[in-house]
């Protein structure tokens, strides 16, 4: 899928094994990256944003019913501000109707209010404030 945003042609598609590297870049220069996490792979479906050669931003999405779940929204700091999140996030949705989930839930941290809003202006509600958990099941 092929869309223009701020004046740059921006091909959307799917992530490939070879596009991990790059991904777990952009997560770093985001500081989205967990310690005790490994990222030497990522569960499909994984949106890329390109310009080129160049990754731009992703999303990923982990697939279930009754909602699935936007796992993870990067871009690149040089594409900040430019509408990327908002039209990977839409492909994404096109991919979830298309295989007939209905419905995505996602987590945004406190401080990045305006990530909150705009996916509220994408039509997304707020259902509260909330935290993030996690468990490393190897600890066991």
């Amino acid at each position: 899928m092929a869309t223009d945003v701020a004046g740059k042609t921006l091909e959307i598609r799917l992530a490939v094994p070879e596009d991990f590297s790059a991904i777990r870049g952009l997560m770093a220069t985001n500081a989205l990256l967990v310690d005790g996490m490994d990222y030497a792979t990522f569960t499909p479906p994984i949106l890329l944003a390109c310009d080129g050669d160049r990754i731009m931003g992703f999303v990923q999405a982990i697939l279930g019913k009754p909602y699935s779940v936007i796992s993870e929204v990067a871009i690149d700091r040089a594409y900040h501000n430019q509408r990327i999140g908002s039209q990977l996030l839409h492909a994404m949705e096109c991919l979830l109707k298309g295989m007939g989930y209905t419905t995505w839930i996602g987590f945004v941290s406190g401080h990045r209010e305006n990530v909150q809003e705009r996916v509220e202006h994408l039509g997304a509600r707020c259902l509260g404030e909330g935290r993030a958990y996690m468990k490393v099941l190897s600890e066991y």
